[in-house]
């Protein structure tokens, strides 16, 4: 799989890595990662993946961190358990994890 970093969504929104079907990724670099800033990046990840009809995905990485990927609870647990699709606050809540937990998940997504 070959992915791009999408240089119009810096210009007019969007996400920012594309070629990944189904997925609305979005990637944020700081030096340090306020809990406001989480609010703000999470809250444009979830307009854009909606936009596009995909799950929400956001890459965070701090200086001298590892990298954060969260992803919809919603999106996680709604085959593990009954989800009633109509309830939007389990597509909204975030959850973080590391790199080798979301390639289980994404893993998952892609098999159905």
């Amino acid at each position: 799989m070959e992915i791009k970093r999408s240089l119009e969504s810096v210009r007019t929104g969007g996400a920012d890595i594309t070629c990944i079907p189904g997925i609305s990724v979005e990637v944020k670099r700081k030096k340090e990662v306020l809990p406001g800033d989480m609010t703000s990046f999470w809250k444009q990840c979830l307009s854009q993946a909606e936009t596009e009809n995909c799950k929400p995905v956001l890459f965070t990485k701090e200086d001298r961190r590892n990298w954060v990927i969260t992803v919809s609870l919603g999106d996680v647990i709604r085959k593990s358990v009954f989800i009633d699709d109509s309830v939007s606050e389990w597509k909204s809540l975030p959850i973080g994890m590391d790199i080798q937990a979301f390639k289980i998940i994404y893993e998952r997504w892609r098999n159905g």
